[in-house]
């Protein structure tokens, strides 16, 4: 099934989604969901006969939807405390280290220093050294989170709102309880603290927050402040250095002992960092107390260079910091391996199967190839969760290794990711045939990638070797405009079809914006028109139809796509009565789609021999396997075909191809229709123009009609029409104004030659009548004739020949409704 999402508003949308039905999971009876659960819990799914060019309210008044819950699991990234869930040894490391660092609280403050880069999972190796000093219970383990607490609070307070019920429980339970023997004379320890704290402090926030998050369950509430103010007045006089060394003497005396941890370092604001350093090497370095400090040594040091103002923060740092441990990287495979596990399993819970031997050595190779950048546990969370968030919504429409490279590519190598997504999206406008890509762009783009992908070694995820099959079109050359948009053979652009591959014009798209190139019919709606096809022909007339009416803001109108895209490879998956019912709905729809579409464009293939070339290709494919039905097919396209293309354009070229008339036939393999069936078709296409009602003269291709008409009828039976037709002065201007041509130079032309006109009507007749008719013509006539005139002007070989056409209107000349009306040579030829 292909999943598609609706976004309100629709036409009358409140209708549209309380009615709207859904078929949940085996149930019998469909159910109605709520408006506000239809968007939150169901996928939807239209069936592959749907098109994608109705009204998104007319879908849903004509679908049924399928429910089907996929949400995406998402790591959060959130710092692992779980020995289970621990991939890279942190546990083990922490256990190990955590002796060490508990000894550290034993004598003069130390600061320690934990360091890696983001992503590397310092955080999680910080929970699993908590964990581990805790359980020893020797030394007091207090958590500082400064990026929580923010600008506005005060990190002084903060540790010793942590600090100072700890010190006062030890001090009411130590048996000398010498403290307490004078406690009229001296103040408890814990009241020091909060004193010093207002000493201290660069601000006086509500401490009993701070509390809280540095201890999760601590509820002081606003007592601290209040005991730290009434304390200064039992401390007056006291310096804060005299009171930071009572506070010292006392922690020794009780022989207290603390390991504070400062995670996030890294995340600080400068003055924010600068507070840090202060609290750990000037406020607060108690005895007994031990910083271990988390932190990216750059960019803390980075941060320390703008708050201090120092030119080197990473010298300044070491003196800050007495003793580092980095946390080492992954083993080289561990990232790797642990990627390919997560894609594996997310595939199976999506797909629902396995990986098939191809998908997994592709998978293998695409993690193995661009995994040498993976660099932390969180490069693998942040591709992984990429790939998470989007497979399930376009897995019908993705090849699950080519999505899993380019979320790869996207996390460790961003710029590669946006110049493969602009070069695939020019090249699909190039495959589309509606642009251009001149040299200047391809030098540009062949130049940046070279400048993204420099190295020569095959092997290297650096070089363009790297990107050979995965991105199409490339090559490894000096040459920047012939590195990029080479021609790819129809072989290979059919595997990267049928496999959805990143590469397939079809399918690039789903990669980038979960959606089908704008420029191109989606795939599906291609397996519509082709089952269509098989069934009726009214049908896939009527989806052709769609086609023709709709209005493609790109070069090309979507029928001309559509023609572009019924190419051989398209065609090897048609059935014959496909084939059959796609080759008769073509030629009935011909006519429609070229009085709609046609344009006048000397340099371009027009939209009618477009036609010409997808049928013949049609009835070729179906005459390799059954001749027989090849010429009944045939038959049904002369006798239900466009008249006016059928006689202006196909059966004239298939004349031309026979070599009955012209000189340009081909040999006998090469012919669509063989002799019989031409000279069937011919009785067919007489009877039917014996018998039609409309006018021809009406026909917008009508030069090219009247000539067909003369090649398959002969000269008297067309020329009879002619002088019956023009018996009116209506007709007589009418049939003059259809028979131009049209040519260009610095401007489109539409010159009338003498030459096409006397075939059917003597020349001398033609500019006596002319002059007739002006004497007593209205203006309305005046202005027809006019433009006659200067047609003829136009047209004519030699000069002053028949009468002056100067000064004459000029009405007719660049008209772009006449460059619609009359698109094609009335000879056949452009000149």
């Amino acid at each position: 099934m292909r999943w598609i999402s609706f976004s309100p508003p629709f036409e009358r949308s409140d209708d549209c989604l309380a009615s709207l039905k859904v078929t949940l999971g085996s149930a019998t009876e469909n159910q109605v969901v709520p408006k506000d659960k239809l968007f939150k819990d169901v996928v939807c799914s239209l069936p592959e006969s749907a098109s994608t060019m109705a009204a998104p309210a007319a879908l849903l008044r004509t679908t049924k939807v399928q429910a089907r819950c996929l949400m995406p699991t998402i790591d959060a990234d959130r710092p692992i405390t779980d020995v289970q869930t621990d991939e890279y040894g942190f546990a083990e490391m922490a256990r190990k280290l955590a002796p060490s660092i508990a000894e550290l609280a034993n004598g003069e403050s130390v600061v320690f220093g934990i360091e890696g880069p983001w992503g590397s999972g310092k955080t999680s190796f910080l929970n699993f050294l908590r964990s581990s000093l805790e359980s020893d219970q020797k030394p007091h383990v207090v958590t500082l989170a400064p990026w929580l607490i923010g600008d506005s609070r005060d990190l002084v307070s903060a540790l010793i709102a942590s600090m100072a019920p700890i010190l006062e429980d030890l001090e009411a339970n130590n048996p000398a309880r010498r403290w307490y023997a004078r406690k009229s004379k001296v103040a408890k320890v814990a009241d020091l603290l909060k004193g010093y704290a207002v000493m201290t402090g660069r601000g006086l926030g509500p401490v009993a927050k701070m509390a809280g998050l540095a201890v999760p369950g601590l509820n002081i509430v606003g007592e601290a402040i209040e005991l730290g103010t009434n304390t200064l007045v039992g401390l007056k006089g006291a310096s804060e250095t005299q009171v930071k060394a009572s506070i010292s003497g006392r922690i020794r005396e009780l022989n207290a002992r603390f390991i504070v941890l400062i995670d996030d370092l890294d995340r600080l604001e400068p003055q924010q960092a600068v507070e840090v350093v202060r609290l750990v090497r000037s406020v607060a370095d108690f005895p007994n107390v031990a910083y271990v400090l988390c932190y990216d040594r750059a960019i803390l040091g980075h941060a320390l260079e703008t708050g201090l103002s120092v030119k080197d923060g990473d010298l300044f740092l070491q003196k800050i910091v007495q003793l580092t441990f980095t946390l080492p990287m992954p083993e080289p495979f561990d990232l790797r391996f642990s990627l390919r596990k997560k894609l594996t399993a997310l595939f199976q819970r999506v797909a629902g199967r396995d990986l098939t031997g191809d998908e997994r050595d592709d998978l293998m190779r695409s993690v193995d190839l661009e995994g040498t950048r993976l660099r932390t546990p969180r490069d693998v969370k942040l591709v992984l969760n990429g790939v998470s968030f989007i497979y399930p919504s376009i897995a019908n429409e993705v090849y699950f290794p080519d999505l899993c490279r380019i979320h790869l590519i996207k996390i460790v190598h961003p710029r590669l990711h946006r110049w493969i997504e602009e070069y695939l999206g020019s090249r699909n406008v190039l495959v589309s045939g509606d642009a251009r890509i001149d040299k200047s762009e391809r030098a540009r783009l062949g130049d940046r990638l070279l400048e993204l992908m420099p190295d020569d070694d095959g092997e290297s995820p650096n070089s363009i070797w790297s990107l050979l099959g995965f991105v199409p079109g490339l090559v490894k050359t000096d040459n920047s405009v012939e590195r990029v948009f080479k021609s790819v053979s129809d072989r290979d652009i059919e595997r990267l079809i049928d496999a959805r591959r990143l590469g397939s014009p079809l399918h690039s798209r789903f990669y980038f914006a979960l959606s089908p190139p704008k420029a191109m019919i989606p795939e599906a709606d291609m397996r519509s028109l082709r089952e269509a096809a098989g069934q009726d022909v009214p049908v896939t007339t009527s989806i052709l139809r769609g086609y023709i009416e709709s209005e493609r803001h790109y070069g090309q109108s979507w029928i001309e796509h559509l023609l572009m895209r019924l190419d051989d490879l398209e065609l090897r998956t048609y059935s014959i009565d496909q084939l059959a019912g796609l080759a008769t709905a073509l030629a009935i729809s011909a006519g429609h789609a070229i009085r709609k579409h046609e344009r006048i464009d000397f340099l371009a293939v027009s939209l009618s021999t477009k036609f010409q070339w997808t049928v013949d290709l049609i009835l070729t494919k179906i005459k390799k396997i059954d001749a027989a039905r090849a010429a009944s097919v045939s038959s049904e396209i002369f006798h239900q075909g466009d008249l006016a293309w059928l006689v202006g354009r196909y059966y004239r070229q298939q004349l031309f191809d026979h070599g009955r008339v012209g000189d340009r036939a081909k040999s006998a393999d090469q012919l669509v229709h063989t002799d019989a069936v031409m000279d069937q078709g011919r009785a067919t296409i007489e009877a039917r123009l014996s018998a039609a009602t409309d006018d021809f003269l009406d026909f917008k291709d009508f030069g090219a009609f009247i000539f067909g008409w003369r090649d398959m009828s002969g000269i008297d039976t067309t020329k009879a029409w002619v002088t019956q037709k023009v018996a009116t002065d209506a007709n007589f201007l009418k049939f003059l104004l259809q028979m131009r041509s049209w040519a260009a130079s610095d401007r489109v032309y539409y010159p009338l030659r003498r030459e096409a006109v006397e075939i059917f009507v003597p020349w001398h007749d033609v500019i006596a009548r002319i002059k007739v008719i002006e004497q007593q013509a209205d203006d309305e006539t005046l202005r027809t004739v006019g433009s006659i005139k200067l047609a003829i002007k136009h047209g004519r070989d030699r000069s002053g020949d028949d009468f002056d056409a100067g000064g004459v209107s000029t009405v007719g000349e660049d008209d772009p409704d006449e460059a619609v009306a009359n698109p094609s040579p009335a000879d056949g030829k452009r000149h």
